[in-house]
């Protein structure tokens, strides 16, 4: 059983290709990391939506449709939600007030989502 502070925590590993969220693990491949880091970089900007042709040209991706990078994934309509416009997603949730920057070459990074201090 989660504690408090696991609940509501947000961890990952260094270019995202594990995530932590609320409890939940997620494992990602490497293009599909690239995408979440990107998404989690707009969400912690306080600029949350991106548009799904943006991410996969971003990413170099083949795949056509942004559902299709994250097909049968248990983070698709879980963390990565759609926008409040047509063709975007973001994150679920708000990020934290006190979050801080930052980079593609972190060394994997905690943080805290409206629950209690960790």
């Amino acid at each position: 059983m989660a504690t408090d502070a696991q609940q509501f925590a947000i961890r990952f590993s260094p270019h995202y290709r594990s995530v932590c969220w609320r409890g939940q693990t997620y494992s990602f491949s490497k293009t599909q990391a690239i995408a979440f880091g990107v998404l989690m970089r707009c969400w912690a900007d306080g600029v949350p939506d991106v548009a799904g042709d943006y991410l996969l040209n971003a990413i170099d991706s083949d795949a056509t449709n942004l559902c299709d990078l994250f097909r049968q994934h248990p983070a698709w309509n879980t963390i990565i939600v759609p926008g409040a416009t047509r063709g975007t997603r973001r994150l679920e949730g708000e990020p934290p007030k006190d979050i801080f920057p930052f980079d593609e070459m972190s060394d994997g990074y905690s943080m805290r989502l409206d629950g209690p201090a960790l």
